[in-house]
């Protein structure tokens, strides 16, 4: 029921407060037009009248397509917003990387099956139309706080992701890092492949990305922690 009244609230928001917002724009244009221009020259005004309702409906079924598309197939918006619009061709078989609801989970949280080079470009942001670090920008530009890094674990270009092991879970200790460091620990325990952790974090907030990659089975899980502050 919870996650109805979510999915109704942004329909709200997405769908219904746009479309009309679009109705009174297009209502008080129209009465413009009617009173300056079709009124004086006795015309009817009943085709744009037509046209203001077809356009109305269609934005606002456009509209509520993307807020069913975003709570009945999460995984795709997630992919858009927290790692690459558009979605590559060789990504395959692409889900929620967990069995519970995640439609209204704020970061990636996926799995899907890609090849060795395309993973390397998400770790190093080269994909077309990667939106991670735009993601991290928009987190500061929204915060009210100082928007310096006081954490960060990334690849020596203090950008990439940073690949990590076991002896990198034993000798990190900062606190903002203890959610990854389980999230790594975990997935080297059980699997065979490679993990890789980017972490940013200051007084803007939180950003945290872990990426599990079996090479065996070309599967990629990609889990992300973020905590935003005002």
């Amino acid at each position: 029921m919870i996650y109805l009244l979510g999915l109704f609230i942004k329909w709200i928001g997405h769908a219904l407060i746009p479309t009309a917002l679009l109705l009174v724009a297009g209502a008080l244009a129209m009465l413009s037009l009617w009173w300056f221009v079709v009124r004086p020259r006795k015309l009817s005004a009943r085709r744009g009248w037509l046209i203001l309702g077809l356009v109305t409906v269609g934005f606002g079924g456009w509209r509520t397509w993307e807020v069913w598309q975003d709570f009945s197939r999460p995984e795709l918006h997630m992919f858009r917003d927290f790692v690459g619009d558009p979605i590559p061709k060789e990504i395959q078989g692409l889900a929620p990387a967990i069995a519970a609801p995640v439609m209204f989970h704020d970061g990636a949280y996926i799995s899907f099956h890609a090849p060795p080079e395309l993973v390397e470009r998400i770790v190093n942001h080269s994909l077309r139309g990667s939106k991670t670090l735009a993601v991290v920008a928009e987190m500061k530009r929204r915060s009210s706080q100082d928007s310096t890094d006081l954490v960060v674990i990334a690849a020596s270009d203090g950008r990439s992701y940073l690949k990590a092991d076991l002896d990198w879970v034993a000798k990190e200790r900062s606190p903002e890092s203890q959610w990854a460091r389980t999230e790594v620990e975990t997935f080297l325990k059980n699997q065979r492949g490679s993990a890789y952790v980017l972490l940013l974090a200051g007084d803007w907030g939180e950003f945290a990305s872990v990426l599990n990659y079996e090479p065996g089975t070309s599967n990629v899980v990609i889990l992300q922690h973020l905590e935003r502050r005002r």
